[in-house]
């Protein structure tokens, strides 16, 4: 992992695709982008958060059950069924999203790559989302979750070359990203003020999706 602090009220980090940690699990294989607390531990489940992506290879796949985590999930290439048993289904294709409960027995039909964001019941907050082409030049981040003590944004790279500048409290900071590169900035708990990101270049198709993740009113 490479850090990257800036001067402004936030920390960032990038996690170069090369850096990352990859695991296979019982539909394909699975790459861990951010983990809270850092030296927590997926396979005991100890974390409070986990930021991945996953490639489904099975044309039928059983999600691992997770009791305890609320789960969120967007498609970002293919194209599946999900089945939440005795709660319903839907098709998702790219850039689709979903979120229910690591309880539930979810299953998928079909191959995709997926970016999925986990966050303890009761504790933690998320949400997922694009950055549009179109919409790229001042991105707020941090915007929606102003009152909450401590938060994180991430972005994960779809193109080949990606510059971001971030911007908080007139204090710049310029970072580039290659396809499948992460990047993830934290605002501690006694940051203020507006934060913005802005991403250049001419782009023909998503660039980049974001997960933003927040504790609960009252933790």
């Amino acid at each position: 992992m490479r850090e990257t602090e800036g001067r402004s009220q936030i920390d960032f980090s990038v996690i170069r695709k090369e850096e990352q940690s990859r695991s296979e699990w019982s539909g394909g294989t699975t790459t861990q982008l951010a983990i809270y607390p850092a030296d927590s531990d997926y396979k005991l489940r100890t974390f409070k958060w986990r930021i991945s992506t996953a490639r489904v290879d099975s044309d039928e796949s059983t999600f691992t059950p997770l009791p305890g985590i609320h789960r969120y999930l967007m498609i970002l290439d293919g194209s599946i069924k999900l089945i939440h048993e005795g709660r319903g289904e839907l098709e998702m294709k790219p850039f689709a999203k979903d979120e229910f409960e690591g309880d539930w027995t979810t299953k998928s039909i079909g191959r995709c790559t997926d970016f999925n964001l986990m966050t303890k019941q009761g504790e933690f907050c998320g949400a997922l989302d694009v950055i549009s082409p179109d919409k790229a030049n001042c991105i707020p981040i941090f915007e929606h979750i102003s009152q909450s003590p401590g938060a994180w944004e991430a972005i994960y790279c779809l193109v080949p070359e990606l510059d971001i500048t971030i911007e908080s409290d007139g204090t710049k900071s310029d970072i580039s990203l290659r396809n499948g590169d992460f990047l993830l900035l934290h605002r501690p708990q006694t940051a203020s003020g507006h934060v913005s990101l802005s991403v250049r270049g001419v782009f023909s198709s998503v660039p980049a999706v974001r997960a933003a993740v927040w504790r609960a009113a009252g933790r």
